[in-house]
């Protein structure tokens, strides 16, 4: 009944998970506080005793092999169950090396990740968070394993994704320049359309808001750049005569960084709520709970 079970030691469990969660090996040994041939060699150990090569090379990474797809999911939780069955009801953030993936767009780490992360290196000084991309992929990378949370904005989620909430809806307003002639008074929405615009594309694709807005209206207004960065994109229109719209709340956070001038919409546009978000898997793993709650609303 335990014969392969023997043959396994909880360092060798963690490798797996590591090996799976990162896709390479060298990131892996990161994880795991490891030496990258250390980390090799329990590659090996484990094709040898799971009879798979887990890993592959395609191009220039590695990817999973179906098996390895399907163990991901499962292997997260049974890596959180013993997490909680040793540690009990003894759970100290000060004490433990933790990491965390968060997958997120630029200007919300730059722009709310600061005072959140004084908390938690006070909190727990030995954790690490790695922040990655927000992406069209992020859902299935928090069903995976691949990322531990996501922190963006977005109205609805998949089965399974659970939500909190860090800041409520809130009204779009357009910015530029400091001394924009156009934004000097009332903006009405003929002046909105005539002039040129800048449109972050966070999630790589989708139709903005605003141009759905318009649409309904029967207007259309001319885009001059689109760019995947949205602190580029505000860098840019502090300096130019473009502008861009952005949630009213996070104009008191740039204002600071960048020589702007805030003008209302000539229409009525909601900005969704943002939120952090994390798979039902970890729902009940300490550690995960510990890092939601350090995640407070913002005003």
């Amino acid at each position: 009944m335990y014969s392969i079970l023997k043959k396994f030691d909880l360092n060798l469990l963690l490798s797996l998970h590591a090996l799976l969660t990162e896709q390479q090996v060298s990131l892996a040994a990161e994880r795991l506080d490891i030496t990258q041939s250390g980390m090799s060699k329990n590659l090996s150990r484990l094709r040898e005793l799971l009879d798979d090569p887990l890993l592959v090379r395609k191009g220039n990474q590695m990817i999973l092999t179906p098996r390895a797809e399907a163990m991901v999911t499962s292997l997260q939780s049974i890596v959180d169950q013993v997490d909680q069955l040793v540690m009990g009801d003894d759970f100290d953030p000060r004490q433990r090396d933790m990491s965390f993936r968060v997958a997120a767009s630029d200007f919300l780490v730059q722009l709310y990740a600061p005072s959140w992360l004084n908390r938690i290196q006070t909190e727990a000084p030995h954790t690490k968070i790695v922040y990655v991309p927000w992406s069209t992929s992020t859902f299935s990378g928090l069903q995976s394993g691949e990322v531990d949370f996501a922190f963006g904005v977005v109205d609805s989620a998949p089965a399974g994704i659970y939500r909190k909430v860090i800041q409520r809806s809130s009204r779009y307003v357009c910015i530029g320049r400091r001394g924009h002639p156009a934004l000097s008074g009332s903006l009405s929405l003929e002046h909105y359309v005539a002039l040129r615009h800048v449109v972050p594309q966070l999630t790589g694709g989708g139709t903005n808001p605003v141009d759905l807005r318009l649409n309904v209206l029967g207007l259309t207004r001319e885009i001059a750049v689109e760019t995947p960065f949205f602190m580029a994109a505000v860098a840019i229109v502090s300096q130019t005569d473009l502008v861009m719209i952005v949630n009213e709340s996070m104009v008191e956070r740039l204002q600071p960084l960048y020589p702007l001038t805030v003008a209302n919409l000539p229409f009525d546009l909601e900005f969704p709520p943002f939120g952090l978000f994390w798979h039902e898997r970890v729902k009940a793993s300490a550690p995960h709970l510990w890092f939601r709650e350090q995640f407070l609303p913002v005003e």
